[in-house]
């Protein structure tokens, strides 16, 4: 979850990390954040779910081979109707 943080307060503000967790994070600001900056990462840390699912990750094989088992159902599906 922190390195999800992290990856959201760099796209608008920049820093060199977080570390802690939700009960004592620390965000270290890099010397060229403005005020604008600081204040958007301050927000998303404000707006956070700690309590959102873990991302599921999957590796592109496995992306792959079940884009190509849905791409099979869908084009039997489409023998099926227009046999009919």
């Amino acid at each position: 979850m922190l390195a999800q943080l992290d990856e959201a307060i760099k796209l608008v503000c920049p820093i060199d990390g977080v570390s802690g967790d939700r009960h004592g994070l620390r965000i270290d600001f890099r010397k060229d954040a403005t005020v604008d900056q600081i204040a958007a990462a301050k927000a998303i840390l404000a707006a956070w779910d700690w309590d959102a699912p873990e991302p599921v990750q999957i590796d592109q094989e496995t992306l792959l081979s079940q884009l190509a088992a849905d791409v099979r159902l869908l084009r039997a599906a489409v023998e099926l109707l227009q046999s009919r």
